[in-house]
């Protein structure tokens, strides 16, 4: 059926850390609503950010309080990578604490926007477009401000992303840097 060759399709040029929930064995059903690859990638994508968040995929990770734990009264964790299996996939995202360093790296909306990216049912998790309005919105809290970008129909569309692209301007490479790095924190 399609269903099985689909699935066999991603279990043979996908790596399971980064494979969503329904390209697994049971998670399509006959006669459900047609497979949306672009939510599929939508679910990559949020993998991958978490892997250049704290170094490997959501699913290969365990955070596991420090045994010195205590640094001036802050709790410490550490990173412990795992094995990654179907069960951890379709298990709960792991977050750091957010009262400690590794929770404070990145902040409480980066994790937000990872958890948002990262829903286990597809028919729940946001298209690339609300992914993109959601990375905006924070790139504008964190002063950002909005530019026009072209979509691929040659329409405007409002954006934002510091001074990217702004060509002639010295400071821009400054601006970006310091515009992402708050985004990050």
């Amino acid at each position: 059926s399609d269903v099985l060759t689909l699935v066999e399709e991603a279990s043979s040029h996908t790596t399971i850390s980064y494979r969503p929930p329904e390209l697994f064995e049971g998670g399509l059903r006959h006669g459900e609503a047609n497979l949306d690859l672009r939510k599929v990638d939508v679910w990559s994508c949020g993998c991958i950010l978490f892997g250049l968040m704290y170094g490997s995929s959501p699913f290969e990770i365990e955070f596991v309080r420090r045994s010195s734990s205590s640094l001036n009264g802050v709790e410490e964790e550490d990173v412990k990578v795992v094995e990654c299996t179907q069960l951890r996939v379709l298990g709960r995202l792991p977050r750091p604490k957010a009262h400690t360093e590794m929770g404070k790296r990145y902040g409480v909306d980066m994790m937000d926007l990872v958890e948002g990216i990262l829903v286990q049912d597809r028919l729940k998790r946001p298209s690339v477009e609300d992914v993109l309005e959601k990375v905006e919105g924070l790139i504008v809290k964190c002063g950002g401000q909005k530019r026009n970008r072209k979509d691929a129909g040659g329409s405007h569309k409002g954006g934002v992303i510091g001074g990217f692209g702004s060509g002639g301007n010295d400071d821009s490479d400054e601006d970006e840097e310091n515009l992402f790095g708050s985004l990050l924190r």
